[in-house]
């Protein structure tokens, strides 16, 4: 069964997935907190995003910046809050809050996809901090300003971390 996630906060739509089967109940399917079963529509990632509320999916045009040199702007907050938000976006590609469990488990009984994983969220998580302290504060940050793809990407899917911690449990 396919399960879509999205943002805790945003409700921005993240990523799909397949649910995992009750281990007590053959045939009921887990959905964890901030997923759904419906199905996200099609829309334009370049100019909208989908976001869950309540009981549906909604398209939401993104929002084109306001230049305007007479607007005093605090850059430095406005970038934070860009910078965390690719952040988060970026990490919740490749893992969700769910699955932190599994990684945990693997790390107490030192698996080593999970040390792996772990150790590529530390890369991550370092990247950001060096990004947030080179922010500029006197322009808005580029695309280009902000990019974790020097972290790569994760060396083992969640898939492969939930297997090899579930052999040990």
């Amino acid at each position: 069964m396919k399960i879509y996630n999205y943002d805790p906060f945003t409700k921005i739509f993240v990523s799909e997935e397949n649910a995992d089967e009750s281990p007590l109940e053959p045939g009921v399917y887990l959905i964890p907190a901030h997923a759904t079963t419906l199905q996200p529509p099609e829309y334009n990632k370049e100019k909208e995003f989908c976001f869950f509320n309540e009981d549906k999916w909604e398209i939401k045009d993104i929002p084109i910046p306001i230049e305007d040199d007479k607007i005093d702007i605090d850059y430095k907050t406005k970038n934070e809050k860009i910078l965390y938000s690719i952040y988060i976006l970026y990490e919740n590609t490749y893992i969700l809050g769910t699955n932190i469990r599994y990684i945990s488990l693997g790390l107490l009984k030192n698996l080593p996809k999970s040390i792996a994983v772990n150790d590529w969220l530390d890369s991550l998580y370092n990247k950001y901090k060096e990004l947030k302290n080179n922010l500029p504060t006197n322009e808005a940050v580029t695309k280009e300003y902000i990019d974790f793809s020097s972290c790569g990407e994760i060396p083992y899917s969640m898939e492969e971390v939930i297997e090899e911690v579930k052999k040990c449990i």
